[in-house]
């Protein structure tokens, strides 16, 4: 990988922490769902709305967040972002109704959708090229760490004591994370105030055929992922019959595979393209989806059915997330914060949008699921199909 100064670590340790407040509000209170659907006497299917309602203005906040930092810069969005999140954490806390639960899942989405615009656009700020690609693996290895911390500190926290110490844990982060950022941050946007319309950002940006392209993929990988950590949330607890602290054990398994994915198209970007390292990675996760198939057919449902296949979509997803988004981030260096929104909100509103529907479908086996991997690897392939005879055409 090639060679960062001493304020490339600063900087990406900043970034993390906004970012993995994000990432632990998307799955700390997995190993919990089921406590919270009895208190709040819901099933177990529809608490996973309250994800759903995290997970939606999580991705639509950042098509606001990344314009507007491209025009009063990184950091003022980033603390307005932190208190919107503290009070959503605060009131779940305190929630005695589910809509109040929704409303506060609401709030925190809405807040820390700054962190996944930031993820994608400090680094664009700084960096490009092979080093951009360097960067956006090591990102992606560091930011590994927290869902698969997450779920552990979930399990702990509702055995300790309720899923209600999950977001007091939540409050704290967030009011210690505004601190940090309020003094350690530096601007990393030099082309602030330059841009003044929205809608040609916007347009410059979708025009872009290589920026659609990736952008699929990328989000073909992330939506996988959050269909894969909610309904294996559900199949752990409701069919398997495991407690939640056993359940929030198990999701560690994959996280790894990500690391080793992400690790590896770091080193393999010396040897081959970017665009083969693309081909591979959504193979991977066509195989997963077939394997996953197999598996309920020849073993039926078990932590090895779910978990192998599991296992190797991380894998693929590792692969995909930093060259599809260097590849997508390359050419918009003075509008980042609006491709980085793009990139980041289309993202999570498609994982939205497919945790919904998975919230819909019946999980009585991990078939559902290896239907709706294998059909997303799909997509991703006939979205590299067309990117190469575009090229071929062209």
């Amino acid at each position: 990988m090639a060679q960062f100064d001493r304020n490339f670590y600063k900087i990406l340790f900043l970034v993390i922490v906004l970012t993995a407040a994000g990432q632990m509000t998307n799955t700390i209170y997995v190993p919990a769902l089921t406590q919270m659907a009895h208190e709040f006497s819901v099933s177990a299917g529809r608490m996973q709305a309250v994800i759903a309602c995290y997970l939606f203005p999580y991705g639509l906040l950042q098509f606001l967040y990344g314009p507007l930092s491209d025009q009063v810069g990184r950091k003022p969005m980033i603390l307005i972002g932190i208190i919107l999140f503290i009070a959503g954490s605060i009131l779940a806390t305190f929630a005695t109704y589910f809509p109040t639960l929704l409303i506060a899942s609401l709030l925190q989405g809405s807040g820390i959708a700054v962190g996944g615009v930031m993820a994608r656009t400090v680094m664009r700020d700084l960096y490009s090229g092979t080093k951009l690609h360097a960067a956006n693996s090591m990102m992606a290895i560091a930011l590994i760490l927290a869902p698969l911390i997450a779920p552990v500190l979930g399990g702990i926290f509702t055995d300790l004591h309720s899923w209600r110490l999950i977001f007091i844990f939540l409050s704290v982060y967030g009011i210690v994370l505004f601190f940090i950022q309020l003094f350690l941050f530096k601007e990393t946007n030099i082309h602030k105030g330059l841009q003044q319309n929205f809608f040609q950002k916007y347009q410059k940006v979708l025009s872009n055929r290589t920026f659609l392209i990736n952008l699929i993929l990328l989000m073909v990988a992330n939506g996988g992922i959050a269909v894969f950590e909610v309904s294996s949330g559900a199949l752990f607890t409701s069919v398997l019959g495991l407690n939640p602290a056993s359940a929030s054990l198990l999701f560690i398994i994959p996280l790894p595979c990500y690391v080793i994915g992400s690790f590896a198209a770091g080193k393999l970007a010396r040897y081959y393209s970017l665009d083969k390292l693309l081909i591979a990675g959504c193979s991977i996760l066509f195989i997963s989806g077939i394997v996953m198939i197999a598996c309920y057919y020849g073993i039926g449902v078990s932590l090895t059915a779910i978990i192998l296949p599991g296992c190797i979509y991380f894998f693929g997803s590792g692969i995909i997330f930093p060259t599809a988004t260097t590849k997508a981030l390359e050419e918009f260096p003075s509008i980042a914060g609006t491709a980085g929104a793009v990139l980041g909100g289309t993202q999570n509103l498609g994982a939205g949008i497919l945790t919904a529907l998975a919230a819909i479908i019946p999980l009585h086996s991990q078939l559902p699921l290896a239907v709706t991997l294998s059909a997303l690897a799909v997509c991703a392939l006939a979205a590299l199909m067309i990117q190469t005879e575009t090229t071929v055409v062209y």
